[in-house]
């Protein structure tokens, strides 16, 4: 029997759902997937479905084994996540229904602006009584199979990125080894990321051409081979302990240019698209024992960099800082323009200019 087939249709209604939310029976598996990443716009939109009663698509829950003792039984959502935090978090007041993400139809509405205590009862009957289709995955089902089963959900799904599929496919060492970077306190203090990014796990992904640099050197990123890096270090990362404590070195040493307080070097230098070719200088500086670049070259660069009229230099640093600004605008996940952006960058602050 196909998975499609043993796989069995319910239809509760929110007033089920929100018990079981409640009472952990329907949980999340963090393990494969993605941060709750709806804006709450987005919310408020699926809770103006509901109480306008238009369908809303089905969820997807994993049966656990049966607690033998109690005769319970938990559920993981495989897919629906989004949609069951947006009501879990509606019906504990956390947000209001907004009147500017309302259809125009619906912003003199009974419930228009309004958390869940202020419903009237006939909004939260409607609420309550709301029927979701859901579909049951039987247990024998496997933690692998339903990796694809989410996957396979989601891959045509432009809410979806590139990462965030990867981190349902994948659960293994290099995975863990570029979140766990990731989520060092050194992001949040200098904000390289934005809230919405680390939600779509930008930062891992950044993190982890980290990592892909000190396994396999410079290359040209896409999907694909980001993907065949993290199925072979799934399993087994002999260096992981080792690339884990490079790249917490050069956060230190990135942090040291930041804590600088100079606005055009804090500018420039909280850009990753700068920051991968200082990654390979570090890195490089180190494996030779070559003294990493000093203070005053960074500067130097950051100030003739951000310098509204390049004419001003001689011909050959004009013309570098032009080659530089265009490998960091074109294709920059590229190993063409990765490759000349070290390159230009190493001239700059590594000898200088006479």
């Amino acid at each position: 029997m196909s998975i499609n087939s043993a796989i069995q249709p319910n239809r509760p209604n929110i007033a089920e759902i929100f018990q079981k939310l409640q009472s952990e029976d329907y949980f999340i598996d963090r393990s494969f997937q993605r941060n709750l990443v709806w804006t709450e716009k987005q919310k408020v939109r699926l809770i103006e479905t509901i109480l306008t009663g238009f369908p809303m698509p089905e969820i997807y829950l994993w049966e656990q084994p049966i607690n033998v003792a109690t005769g319970s039984q938990r559920y993981s959502i495989v897919d629906g996540q989004q949609r069951t935090n947006a009501i879990f978090t509606f019906l504990t007041n956390e947000y209001s229904l907004k009147k500017s993400y309302l259809d125009d139809d619906n912003i003199s509405a009974s419930f228009t602006g309004k958390k869940w205590f202020e419903l009237c009862d006939d909004d939260k009957a409607k609420v309550f009584q709301y029927i979701i289709n859901v579909r049951h995955i039987p247990t024998y089902v496997t933690m692998e199979q339903i990796k694809n089963i989410f996957r396979r959900l989601n891959e045509t799904d432009k809410a979806l990125n590139p990462q965030e599929l990867r981190h349902a496919a994948f659960s293994g060492k290099f995975l863990s080894a570029a979140s766990d970077l990731a989520s060092n306190i050194f992001f949040e203090e200098n904000k390289i990321f934005s809230i919405n990014q680390v939600r779509r796990m930008v930062d891992v992904q950044f993190i982890s051409s980290l990592l892909i640099y000190l396994r396999e050197g410079v290359v040209t990123e896409n999907r694909k081979i980001i993907n065949e890096v993290y199925e072979r270090f799934n399993d087994h990362y002999e260096y992981r302990e080792k690339d884990i404590q490079t790249v917490e070195n050069f956060l230190g040493f990135w942090n040291g240019i930041l804590d600088l307080g100079v606005n055009h070097v804090v500018s420039i230098f909280s850009k990753t698209v700068h920051v991968f070719p200082l990654f390979v200088i570090f890195c490089r500086c180190s494996e030779h024992a070559i003294d990493l670049p000093s203070t005053e070259e960074i500067i130097e660069f950051a100030t003739e960099y951000e310098a509204q009229d390049w004419t001003q230099f001689e011909s050959e640093k004009a013309e570098m800082l032009s080659a530089y600004k265009l490998a960091s605008q074109q294709g920059t996940t590229g190993k063409p323009s990765r490759m000349a952006r070290i390159e230009l960058l190493s001239r700059f602050i590594l000898r200088g200019f006479s």
